[in-house]
């Protein structure tokens, strides 16, 4: 009995040493696989960077491949050399990763500069705004300002993707600015159209005459696309309106023109032989500078001509039928004088008329004597 347990002892022993010694190992090999996963953070970025060369990453991959495969067999011993020659390996990529690298900026450099002479000379081009071209001045500083043996390529190539950008935005407000400006010269050859037309006064010529000048000045320099879009609509604008307006002028003095023309004459003649009190002259000659100054577009809205003309017709035909009363009844009047009257008023006036005679020729007239 007293064998057994001294047996039993022993065993207990054995097992509980073996158990250390596993633990031991566990923690060490765990120590070993925890360097190969730092390591192959590296070894991956490497892998993935575009200045390696294809033979130096697939002595990385089979590196790492090996490695896996190496750790299920080989010892610690082993495993750590592996370890060792891998970082040995790296480090030399590293460094031709770093040397491709500087290479590489200093062609991209050179590219970048050659880039921005192209957008520059694009900046001095037509229709290229002063926001743009500010633009480009300031992507000058940003290159003036990388180091001259720049080793990196990310500072060069964000650059060059502004470049890049801010050349085609420049394209593409060219193609607006221009579609824009033919517009405006466009509309000027319809606002010269619209000045020719008969139907158009003195103060609506001189509107599209400068308006055709705020055209012209915006097709030669401009600040933005906006401005000339705002000037388009503007233009656009004032153009349908006073088309509108010709179109509905012609209609008025078509229909209006010939009737208001013979009635102006009418109230000229009625004012020069008409029997009129001043108050009825006051009036025909006020509705006259009216009618003709609707006539001649002064103050003119369409529709006016047709208005006027009927108004003033009917204080024509009043004032017409008081100087056509007025001097039926002179006449009437006249006609019932008597002969004798008429004879001795027709004396009086004849020796008016000899008195004036005499007086302009210097002769005394005999007193007494009946002339």
């Amino acid at each position: 009995m007293k064998l057994k347990q001294t047996i039993l002892s022993i065993a207990v022993t054995f097992l509980s040493v073996g158990a250390v010694t596993t633990t031991v190992d566990s923690s060490k090999y765990q120590q070993i696989e925890d360097l190969q996963v730092k390591q192959e953070v590296k070894i991956k970025k490497a892998i993935t960077s575009e200045f390696i060369t294809p033979e130096e990453r697939q002595i990385l991959n089979t590196d790492m491949a090996n490695f896996r495969r190496a750790e299920k067999t080989e010892s610690r011993k082993k495993l750590l050399e592996m370890i060792d020659k891998e970082k040995s390996t790296i480090k030399k990529i590293e460094k031709n990763l770093l040397d491709n690298e500087a290479k590489t900026a200093k062609k991209e450099l050179s590219e970048l500069k050659n880039q921005y002479r192209t957008l520059e000379v694009q900046s001095k081009e037509a229709f290229v705004f002063k926001e743009d071209k500010n633009k480009v001045v300031e992507i000058k500083k940003e290159i003036d300002q990388l180091p001259k043996n720049i080793k990196k390529v990310q500072p060069i190539r964000a650059i060059s993707i502004k470049v890049g950008e801010l050349s085609a935005s420049i394209r593409k407000v060219q193609t607006e600015a221009k579609s824009a400006s033919d517009k405006l010269k466009e509309l000027n050859n319809q606002s010269e159209e619209l000045s020719e037309k008969n139907y158009l006064g003195s103060t609506d010529r001189d509107a599209l005459e400068k308006d055709r000048e705020k055209n012209s000045q915006l097709i030669k320099n401009s600040d933005s696309i906006s401005a000339i879009e705002t000037r388009e609509k503007e233009s656009k604008e004032l153009i349908d309106r006073l088309s509108k307006k010709s179109d509905e002028t012609e209609k008025d003095f078509k229909d209006n023109e010939e009737n208001a023309r013979n009635l102006s004459k009418f109230i000229e003649t009625l004012l020069k032989e008409g029997e009129l009190h001043s108050d009825e002259k006051t009036e025909l000659n006020k509705i006259a500078k009216t009618l003709n100054d609707t006539l001649d577009l002064t103050e003119y809205k369409p529709g006016d001509l047709g208005k006027n003309y009927s108004a003033q017709k009917e204080t024509y035909d009043k004032y017409e039928k008081n100087n056509l009363d007025r001097k039926a009844e002179k006449k009437r009047k006249k006609k019932k004088l008597p002969k004798k009257k008429q004879k001795r008023k027709k004396k009086r006036k004849n020796v008016k008329k000899q008195l004036l005679l005499i007086q302009r020729s210097g002769i005394k007239p005999l007193l007494g004597k009946d002339i």
